[in-house]
């Protein structure tokens, strides 16, 4: 595979991209609580799912951001692509702040 088919972002990807994350957090606070006992006594916590959710997603996320931007703005005939990227990516931090919200309910209010 070429690097400009796993990087170059599209809705399809994105959509992907936040599946995947909400699918990590989730399977992470599932094994968790279904080990619980084990990781009391033991220390510690499920590392495996906390770092794909933590680090590799949203790595990913920022380096095919940039390649994705560099690619536009070098195709100066795909403008309508930028817009629609830009506003991709506001409706990903809204789904995560509405997420962060949503998790922290208790803490914030």
């Amino acid at each position: 595979m070429k690097i400009k088919n796993i990087l170059l972002l599209s809705w399809k990807k994105l959509w992907i991209i936040v599946v995947s994350w909400f699918v990590a957090v989730l399977l992470h606070n599932l094994v968790y609580g279904l080990f619980k006992t084990y990781f009391d006594a033991h220390g510690g916590d499920e590392p495996f799912f906390f770092i794909i959710a933590i680090i590799v997603i949203p790595l990913y996320f920022i380096i095919s951001t940039i390649y994705t931007i560099i690619v536009l703005i070098k195709n100066k005939r795909e403008r309508n692509r930028i817009k629609t990227l830009i506003i991709s990516l506001i409706i990903i931090l809204i789904f995560i702040l509405i997420f962060v919200v949503l998790v922290n309910w208790e803490k914030i209010f």
